[in-house]
């Protein structure tokens, strides 16, 4: 199992793995500009139901729908800038991966099991 979350400097998780997510979100998507970035994130709200703050744990639902809202390579551009800087911010490499269905699935998965071990560590 991957895990770069794990290694990720500690005050990095101060901030905490889902606004660190939302920010890299609002970065990439200001590579398509304020207006366009505002338009998405009205789309994901009012036609899926997808709140900002909802796409840490639905970044995978998120990504499908982000790929019908932005046909053609550009949308896996974005959703490529997306997880480099979430990593970035983390002070992590990000995973290898043979392409961006996998990567988006990595992350995911770096983001369920972060979120595990964050907590069962607080329980203690």
């Amino acid at each position: 199992m991957h895990n770069a979350c794990q290694n990720a400097a500690p005050e990095s998780l101060e901030v905490g793995y889902e606004s660190l997510l939302i920010k890299a979100v609002d970065e990439g998507f200001s590579a398509l500009g304020k207006p366009s970035s505002e338009i998405i994130y009205d789309l994901l709200e009012s036609d899926y139901g997808i709140t900002r703050e909802d796409i840490p744990e639905q970044f995978v639902e998120f990504s499908r729908i982000f790929r019908r809202i932005i046909i053609g390579s550009g949308a896996e551009a974005i959703l490529e800038l997306i997880i480099r800087r979430f990593y970035s911010k983390l002070e992590a490499e990000p995973p290898a991966w043979n392409n961006i269905d996998e990567a988006i699935a990595l992350l995911q998965e770096d983001l369920r099991t972060s979120t595990t071990a964050s907590l069962a560590s607080f329980t203690h």
